[in-house]
């Protein structure tokens, strides 16, 4: 018995020595890493491309010719390609720490700055930057050509009308943050009616509407401002990369919110965007984008969001630290054989508890579920996945940050005939395929309603006169393209439309409903008389 005490006890200081041990060697690569030089300043011009050989300087005199590889030939093609392009004009947005920032002496910072100026030179691409007051007007420089390159944004559809992009250089998980007290989110769609708030011309917003039209959704003007609005009550809830979060929270002070969950089908794959009239521009960035490695993305990343740390140890204290350790871990040793007369009972306990968590967390999650669903069924419409008119009946003045608001009625001309000459199913096929139709239309800050067996309706915030004739452009043009190529008469799809644009605020939704319906029916009326696409639908209300 006493031989077999001594083995334990032996057993137990040779793991104590080996805890000793290591956290001595830790410690001594904490006290080496902080000897490693401080990074290298960041690049924020391209290195200089070696000037093309004068022809006067060439041998006239030989006739012998290389003959160049295929790799070769489209080096000095896009050699070729960059002199005849010059310094290529790039747009930023100027408050987007830490990934991007025009400072306060107009120099360009940040972690998608210095990757971007990484890439430039290892190119040979010259970089000329167009100083912005906002992102919307770096957006806009780059739709009218001012800029041919967009340094770091999310691909979405909308953006590919004009842009090219290339590989993902700088990749960012999503997270949602909450304020403290919230409970953890483990789907965004179990939410319902709670307001997330994002900074405006993001990608993130034309997915969120996409995905989860569960959730209201508030536009601001910054990141600092949609953190301040969840940590006011003003909002429930946004959603951000890492990085941002992390660096806003921090340099915000905003300590009473929290990550309360992670999307990840949303994670954030950064790429430069590229005007699509220079696609070999983002064929020689990508090359330079392949030659990144995780380690230099990491640098650059830490240089702008790592916790400062003390540049020298104080050895005493580290000593002090150790002695301390290793007499808890005497201590301790005396208590193990203890402990262990307890463990038995305590892995029981355990096992019974987490089995009565788990069968709670089920309980909760059927529960969100059943009451999701529930939402989903009192506020859309089972035939066409759209909203209802219970839905409507919420909507009695829409935001103030949301004007001008312009909102569409339509009518879905001839579904009685179809009814009653091919039945309802014939219906309803022609009632989804409208409805289709409307929601690749209506792809941004849209709420699209059923309202009755014909009708529709649509309310587009952030919409003036502009947009608005866009939008009826581009509903009159689907419905051509869609009648052409349908295969049965009978589903052929035939609107009348109106809409009326308000920037009051106190304009409420009955008043927009009837101005709209005026101008509806007035365009059915010019149907009947053989009259299309003749005149303006939409009318000044306020």
């Amino acid at each position: 018995m006493k031989k077999s005490s001594a083995r334990v006890k032996s057993k137990y200081c040779k793991l104590i020595l080996g805890m000793i041990i290591l956290v001595f060697f830790m410690v001594l690569v904490k006290v080496a890493s902080l000897s490693l030089d401080a990074p290298g300043e960041i690049l924020t011009s391209p290195v200089p491309r070696r000037e093309t050989a004068n022809p006067s300087q060439k041998n006239e005199l030989s006739d012998i010719k290389v003959e160049l590889t295929p790799e070769e030939q489209a080096y000095l093609e896009e050699q070729a390609y960059l002199d005849a392009l010059g310094p290529v004009k790039i747009c930023i947005d100027p408050d987007w720490e830490p990934y991007e920032r025009i400072n306060e002496q107009g120099v360009a910072e940040g972690i998608a700055v210095d990757l971007v100026a990484l890439i430039a030179s290892r190119t040979g691409v010259e970089l000329d930057l167009v100083a912005t007051s906002d992102w919307e007007e770096s957006l806009k420089n780059s739709r009218m050509g001012k800029c041919q390159l967009l340094g770091l944004l999310l691909q979405t559809p909308y953006r590919d009308q004009w842009l090219v992009f290339t590989e993902p250089y700088f990749s960012d998980p999503s997270v949602l943050i909450t304020r403290a007290e919230h409970n953890y989110i483990s789907d965004l769609a179990s939410l319902s009616g709670e307001t997330l708030v994002l900074p405006k011309g993001t990608g993130t917003e034309e997915a969120i509407r996409r995905d989860y039209p569960n959730l209201k959704i508030m536009i601001v003007e910054s990141e600092a401002v949609a953190f301040e609005m969840v940590e006011t009550r003003q909002a429930d809830l946004t959603i951000r990369s890492l990085t941002m979060a992390a660096y806003t929270i921090k340099s915000q002070g905003f300590f009473n919110l929290k990550i309360a969950g992670q999307v990840p089908d949303y994670t954030y794959a950064f790429r430069m965007g590229v005007v699509d009239e220079e696609p070999m521009l983002r064929d020689i960035l990508n090359k330079g984008i392949a030659t990144l490695s995780p380690q230099e993305i990491q640098k650059i990343s830490n240089e702008y969001i790592a916790v400062e740390m003390q540049s020298a140890i104080d050895h005493d204290l580290l000593w002090r630290v150790v002695l301390i350790f290793a007499v808890v871990a005497i201590v301790g040793l005396l208590w193990i054989r203890q402990l262990q007369r307890f463990n038995k009972i305590l892995t029981q306990k355990t096992v019974e508890l987490e089995q009565v968590t788990e069968e709670l967390n089920a309980d909760i999650i059927a529960r969100e579920k059943a009451e999701a669903e529930i939402r989903t069924l009192l506020y859309h419409d089972q035939l066409t996945g759209l909203y209802n008119r219970t839905f409507l009946n919420q909507m009695v003045l829409i935001p103030e940050e949301t004007h001008p608001v312009t909102v569409f009625m339509f009518d879905l001309d001839g579904l009685k005939e179809v009814n009653d000459t091919h039945g309802h199913l014939q219906g309803d096929m022609l009632i989804k395929n409208a409805a289709k139709l409307f929601v690749r239309c209506f792809i941004e800050n849209a709420n699209i309603i059923r309202i009755g067996g014909d009708e529709f309706l649509a309310v587009v915030t952030n919409c003036n006169e502009q947009r608005a004739d866009d939008l009826r452009d581009c509903i009159r043009q689907a419905v051509t393209a869609y009648n052409l190529q349908i295969q049965d008469e009978s589903l052929e799809i035939s609107l009348s439309m109106g809409y009326a644009i308000s920037g009051n605020p106190a304009t409420t939704m009955a008043e927009f409903m009837q101005k709209s319906d005026e101008q509806m029916y007035a365009d059915k009326l010019r149907h009947k008389k053989g009259i299309y696409d003749t005149a303006e639908n939409g009318i000044w209300i306020g």
